[in-house]
């Protein structure tokens, strides 16, 4: 029975914290926005009203980004998975063809192959997948940074709204 080395084990782990944190924060931040809706007043002031709203925006914005990185994170490894194994196949048929093996046998069909037509094939998929590899990552990078700033401007906004009422009063008596 074969064991994962090592290295392998700690990316394991390493991916599961990662996506435990992911969900994590995910929560959090529907339920902050939840929180902030369920405990919000308003009144006359118009600045403690605008952060208070701006706050529900960032939280809404933050967690939609996040489900639209998770909503892409699968297609995203997927795609890098297909494109190791065609990395991995071209690595074999270059060995095959250093050995001298010209042809191989297509066990779909049952015909065979010329190996140099079979890796210009595999270079071919390699070129199509790169760029949209490319295009996957550009979209989950894009919604972790739109998930964490939206959710720190959320949080930054929550507690301005909360805090500035009670921080205004006591600037004013200090001042007084």
């Amino acid at each position: 029975m074969p064991t994962d080395s090592p290295k392998s084990s700690e990316r394991a782990i390493a991916q599961q914290a990662q996506e435990k944190f992911e969900f994590y924060l995910l929560s959090l931040v529907f339920t902050l926005l939840a929180l902030a809706i369920q405990s919000a007043t308003f009144g006359a002031n118009q600045i403690k009203n605008a952060l208070e709203l701006a706050s529900w925006l960032c939280f809404l914005v933050s967690g939609l980004a996040g489900l639209y990185r998770l909503q892409w994170m699968p297609v995203a490894r997927t795609t890098m998975a297909d494109t190791s194994s065609i990395e991995e196949e071209v690595s074999q048929l270059k060995k095959l063809q250093l050995q001298g093996q010209t042809e191989l046998l297509v066990l779909g069909t049952q015909t065979r192959q010329p190996i140099t037509e079979r890796l210009a094939n595999r270079s071919h998929a390699l070129s199509v997948l790169n760029p949209h590899i490319k295009k996957l990552e550009t979209k989950v990078q894009v919604g972790y940074s739109v998930h964490k700033w939206a959710f720190i401007l959320g949080l930054v906004a929550v507690i301005a709204a909360r805090a500035y009422e009670p921080a205004k009063a006591l600037i004013l008596h200090i001042l007084s």
